[in-house]
């Protein structure tokens, strides 16, 4: 635990410094993005933004919070990047990527605008969520064997293995 500016207790992820870079107050970032904030893994690059193949890329480090993955953010000087979580098995190891994302101008951030995209995002991640049948879970498209059975059931109860 650490003491931010007004001296208040937050956990040690990376909430705060993404506060700091957006120039946002802590307690209004997390009543805009939510806490729980981790650097997704340096080894993905995204093409689709630096097709450069990633040689001294411009583009900041995306951050995912969620558990499961649900929201994802990147800064890039003056603009903002928020996506849904898309997570997707890549082996045996679950690889969390951005879904289509939406750019913001520092111009245009103020708590409602980030809000009402935010909100959009997140309803359409969850909406994606399932019940597993058998155990009752809610169960993300990624940890799904079938539309509404989970792969903890899928092995479990239908002898699949994984």
């Amino acid at each position: 635990m650490s003491f931010d500016q007004q001296g208040e207790l937050f956990p040690l992820d990376q909430t705060a410094d993404l506060a700091g870079q957006l120039a946002i107050g802590h307690r209004d970032f997390i009543e805009i993005f939510g806490t729980g904030w981790t650097e997704v893994d340096e080894r993905f690059h995204d093409f689709d933004a630096d097709p450069a193949g990633g040689l001294e890329s411009p583009f900041g480090s995306w951050f995912v919070t969620g558990t499961p993955p649900q929201l994802m953010l990147r800064i890039n000087g003056d603009s903002l990047d928020l996506a849904a979580a898309q997570p997707r098995w890549e082996g045996h190891t679950l690889a969390i990527r951005p879904g289509p994302y939406e750019s913001m101008g520092r111009s245009t951030w103020d708590a409602d605008s980030l809000g009402e995209v935010v909100t959009r995002l997140l309803r359409r991640r969850r909406n994606a969520f399932r019940y597993c049948r058998y155990c009752h879970d809610l169960t993300p498209p990624e940890n799904a064997f079938e539309r509404d059975v989970c792969m903890g059931c899928a092995s479990a109860v239908l002898g699949v293995g994984f």
